[in-house]
């Protein structure tokens, strides 16, 4: 593992291991509403048969990636905005182990969906600037 790997391992332990003593935590959570029941109607009526036939197949794949993307663009500004301030927060996915557990602690209800579990706090050691591995290592044109 390299010197970066090993620091940032230590970071995620510290972290589980002292959780109890994070100033603040964030949990952004979603709920669907159902939506009026002539919504979608009209573009509803003009798909095919087998086109309904494929939208009815993916329906739950199709309203967990909308939720999300429209919550994960706030999530990541409330991480940008605590880095403003001078504080540490990071995107983690510790709920999705124990669910139940968070939402019984936080009284969220069941149909409530949990997206991320965010510790915001003052960051310990050295908090310059980040690095980015190249555009060019990460952006791809046309194909993979």
């Amino acid at each position: 593992m390299s010197p970066a790997g090993r620091g940032l391992r230590r970071a995620v332990d510290y972290q589980r291991d002292h959780f109890d003593e994070t100033p603040a935590v964030i949990v952004p959570c979603y709920s669907a509403r159902r939506p009026p029941r002539d919504a979608g109607r009209s573009l509803i009526g003009r798909m095919s048969p087998g086109d309904l036939l494929r939208l009815g197949t993916r329906i739950s794949r199709i309203s967990a990636l909308t939720e999300a993307s429209s919550i994960y663009p706030g999530v990541q500004n409330l991480v940008l905005a605590a880095r403003a301030l001078g504080l540490g927060a990071n995107i983690t996915q510790w709920h999705v182990f124990l669910e139940h557990e968070w939402k019984s602690a936080l009284g969220i209800p069941r149909e409530v969906n949990m997206y991320a579990v965010m510790p915001v706090g003052w960051p310990m050691g050295r908090f310059g600037p980040v690095s980015r591995r190249p555009a060019s290592e990460v952006i791809h044109r046309d194909r993979w």
